[in-house]
Order: C-alpha cells, then structure tokens, then sequence
C-alpha cells in the first residue's frame, strides 16, 4: 500500500505493519495519523549490501497538535488519543518532549516494537523526565520568540 506524499514521492508501508496485530488494534484516527508520520519520514537506501530503507529523520520528526488539527482535520483529543496508541502499541517513540508554550515541539521516531507487541518480549517506550520551565514568565518573551 503506498500514498503519494507531499513531495509527490510513494509512501510505503510493510506488509507485516499492515497485517500485525499491533495495527489491527488501531481505533479511531491511530491508523490514518500512523500513515501521517509515515509521510513524515525521510528516506535513504543503506548503501550495505543489504540495500535497505532506513529512516534518515529519525528521532527529529515533528508533528503538532496544531498542524494536525488544521491541517488534516485531526481534533485534538482524537490526536492525543492516537499518539497514546501508537506509542503504546510500539509505532513511535516520542525522543523529545516540547513545550508549546516556550515555542518547541515534540520530535518522534519511527519504532519498531510493534513487532514483538502482545508478546511477552514486547518493552514499553522509554519515560522522558518532564521539562522544567520554571523561571519562564508571562512577559519575559514572546512566547517562543527568540530576542
């Protein structure tokens, strides 16, 4: 199954992503912001002999609640419900934690745990410690505006 993305290029997904039971669990919006990050990707060929895909933007995508909602007609309760199961069923991994109001946002990575998801071999995505803004005031800067 491939879409055509943004930059006209094909979208590709694996046929054991699309057959396994991680994906098949998908409800709500999961599945079409799943294809969503997958359009996100950036792709490159390993120039091993195995000549594999791999995903050269890993860890740095970013996909807002915002661009989401305006953009693709995602609310954001149905985003923030998706991100929960992709992360939960092993689809992504959030790498950085953002805050909106300091003008960051999330970055995520392409995972593979989906793979071994509902087995006992499956690992949990890694907790990312909270951000501390403290110090951070209402009239320091315009939110997220550097001077």
């Amino acid at each position: 199954m491939a879409r055509t993305g943004k930059s006209g290029g094909p979208v590709v997904f694996e046929r054991d992503l699309l057959g396994s039971t991680a994906y098949l669990s998908l409800t709500g919006k999961a599945a079409q912001v799943l294809s969503l990050f997958m359009c996100k990707r950036k792709m490159k060929k390993d120039k091993t002999k195995h000549r594999r895909w791999v995903v050269i933007n890993n860890g740095e995508i970013e996909f807002t609640y915002t661009e989401a909602e305006d953009r693709w007609g995602v609310s954001r309760s149905a985003f923030q419900r998706a991100l929960k199961q992709l992360v939960d069923r092993g689809f992504i991994d959030v790498e950085f934690r953002g805050s909106g109001v300091c003008g960051s946002s999330n970055r995520y990575a392409i995972s593979e745990r989906w793979r071994k998801w509902d087995t006992d071999d499956f690992r949990p995505a890694k907790e990312l410690p909270q951000h501390n803004f403290r110090g951070f005031k209402k009239g320091h800067l315009p939110y997220g505006k550097k001077p």
